[in-house]
């Protein structure tokens, strides 16, 4: 019995790990605007999933580059039933913002 779970147990985490695909980070066109997608074919990945792993995505791309994520625009397909769910999040790369000379000044105090 407990082999079967186990094996059970196997399968199930190799599906799960197949559920989404993920695009790759695409430029826009537009200075520091990229966007990205998230396709689930399985249901049983939620709208809010599928949407919360495209912008760690393009959370993660910015930090790559030294840079944080602002302006998200999060869009979908509205698929509903068996279609295909697509979320897709196009944002911008921002540079951190430098600390000032005012802020410079009230450090030493």
């Amino acid at each position: 019995m407990s082999f079967r779970f186990a094996l059970f147990a196997v399968a199930l985490a190799a599906l799960a790990g197949c559920t989404t695909t993920m695009s790759p980070v695409m430029e826009t066109g537009e200075p520091d605007q990229y966007t990205i997608s998230n396709r689930s074919t399985i249901q049983s990945v939620s709208w809010v999933d599928l949407k919360s792993q495209a912008l760690l995505r393009g959370s993660d791309y910015c930090q790559s580059i030294g840079r944080k994520m602002t302006k998200p625009v999060i869009t979908s397909n509205h698929a509903t039933g068996l279609g295909t769910r697509i979320a897709y999040v196009t944002f911008t790369c921002s540079p951190f913002p430098q600390p000032s000379d005012k802020d410079a000044d009230n450090s030493g105090k």
